[in-house]
């Protein structure tokens, strides 16, 4: 069936306001959904508002050694471990918490040698 150009016309008019009836549906969903949102996040900052301010801190804790917050000074050789007391902690210091991971370790010696 072949159309005339009135006949084609009048078909491409119909889309094009049925185009534009969409377009037009589609921005006020949108703007309705704004609104819906905005509604919403208006609400949440007023609860937050109403909700007491958070308390400060009360302490405050700094430690300051030789006028810097960084600590400069070398442990005493009296105070350090040695290898073998490293390495026989358990037997020698029972009562010490904490121990090394010799494969670890041997890792980062290797890997610090290869550094230098």
């Amino acid at each position: 069936m072949l159309r005339t150009k009135e006949q084609i016309q009048l078909f491409l008019n119909k889309t094009k306001q049925q185009k534009l009836k969409e377009k037009q549906r589609q921005k006020l969903k949108y703007k309705k959904a704004q609104e819906a949102t905005k509604k919403i996040l208006k609400g949440k900052s007023i609860k937050k508002a109403k909700q007491p301010p958070e308390k400060p801190l009360k302490y405050a804790y700094s430690l300051t050694i030789y006028q810097s917050h960084q600590v400069e000074r070398e442990t005493n050789e009296d105070n350090l471990y040695s290898l073998y007391e490293l390495q026989h902690i358990e037997e020698l210091f029972p009562e010490e918490e904490g121990r090394i991971n010799w494969i670890v370790w041997n890792k980062l010696i290797d890997k610090y040698r290869k550094n230098l």
